[in-house]
This record gives structure tokens, C-alpha cells and sequence, in this order.
């Protein structure tokens, strides 16, 4: 019986994490997946391990599916502009508190910085209610960006990091409890970390 249960909490727990999406790994920029641990260290590290100051610009609002009401795509894009804004903040205060880098600066790439941008491509507060009483899809969260890592002397890409962040979709408490916020704070927690890794030339 105890087995069963165990089992049954563990496959509980695999679905939550597969339903609420995720926060990819550093990626090369171009190689469509992630180094293998050898080639990341060899790569990314020899990249990341010339920069001493970082600038992270605010996230731009790209929305992959905006509203077709002129209206409701304004208020959409302001709150996605925002968010990215606070996406934004938050990586910046995640790498200063690592002190891995010598300077973090917000919105002033000069030659030399390891440059941190992108786009959000989904932001949706949703509904708690309609995530608790109904699930299934019903006022769900969301929060996806790309995040691109470029090198503000040559303008190249070197790597991005995908955000695939949403609410449980069956619904109910868990889903209830889960906030646009909290997936924001959770990928630039993560953000940060990999950027770190790619810093110190620390496979995954």
C-alpha cells in the first residue's frame, strides 16, 4: 500500500511539473538544442568567461497570438511591456546578487557587456476563479519569452533560453495558486543561474 502511494505522489508530482511548463537550459545560439555538457563547457564558458559587466535591457512585448480588438490588444500589449519590464528587473537583481560579474546595469549596453534582451511572447494573468472551479484550460496563466544573450561588441547571439511558464491545466487549488508573478520570478531565478553557469564554465 505504501509503494502504491508513493508511487501515485510521484507520478502526481510529474505532472505537475510537465503541465506547468518550464524554463529551458542555455542553448547556442543556431544549434536548435543544448550543448552536451563537454562542448558547453568548452563553448559557452570560453564566451561568458570574457565579460565582466552585463546589461539587461527591458523585454519587448512580441505577443505570438494578440487580441484581434484593437482595444483589448493595447491593454494587452501595455501589460505584456510590463511584465517584461519586471522580467527584466528581476534578472538584473538574481546576477548582482551572484557577483559573478563585476557591474549589472539596466538599459546601458556598452561595448564590451555581455548584452541580456529578448521578447515576451505570452502573458496572461488569467483568472483564479475560473482556474479553480473549472480548469481545463479555463483563466489560465501564462508567461513565455525568449531570452537572448548577445555580445554587444559584434552584435552576435551567442545563446538563448526558452520560458514556457503556465498554470496547472486541470485546475482546481493548484492551479488556483499559481501566479503569472511567480512564473516570471521562478524563469528569472533560472535565467540568472544558467547565466552564471555559462560564466563560470559549469555544465548543467
Amino acid at each position: 500500500m505504501l509503494k502504491c502511494l508513493r508511487a501515485a505522489s510521484l507520478l502526481l508530482l510529474i505532472l505537475v511539473l510537465a503541465a506547468c511548463g518550464s524554463t529551458s537550459g542555455m542553448k547556442r545560439s543556431g544549434s536548435g538544442q543544448a550543448a552536451p555538457a563537454a562542448a558547453q563547457k568548452a563553448a559557452i564558458s570560453a564566451d561568458f568567461a570574457g565579460f565582466t559587466r552585463v546589461s539587461v535591457m527591458d523585454f519587448t512585448a512580441e505577443l505570438s497570438s494578440p487580441p484581434r480588438n484593437e482595444a483589448k490588444r493595447a491593454v494587452a500589449v501595455s501589460q505584456t511591456a510590463a511584465a517584461g519590464k519586471r522580467f527584466a528587473d528581476k534578472i538584473a537583481d538574481g546576477l548582482s546578487a551572484s557577483g559573478a560579474f563585476s557591474e549589472v546595469v539596466r538599459n546601458d549596453a556598452r561595448p564590451g557587456d555581455l548584452i541580456i534582451k529578448g521578447e515576451v511572447t505570452r502573458y496572461q494573468e488569467g483568472n483564479r476563479a475560473a482556474r479553480l472551479m473549472i480548469g481545463f484550460g479555463a483563466g489560465s496563466a501564462n508567461f513565455d519569452a525568449t531570452v537572448r544573450f548577445v555580445n554587444a561588441t559584434t552584435a552576435e547571439e551567442i545563446s538563448q533560453i526558452t520560458v514556457d511558464q503556465n498554470s496547472w491545466f486541470l485546475g482546481g487549488v493548484l492551479a488556483a495558486a499559481q501566479d503569472v508573478d511567480d512564473f516570471i520570478e521562478g524563469a528569472a531565478k533560472k535565467v540568472a543561474e544558467e547565466t552564471v553557469k555559462a560564466k563560470s564554465g559549469l555544465p548543467d
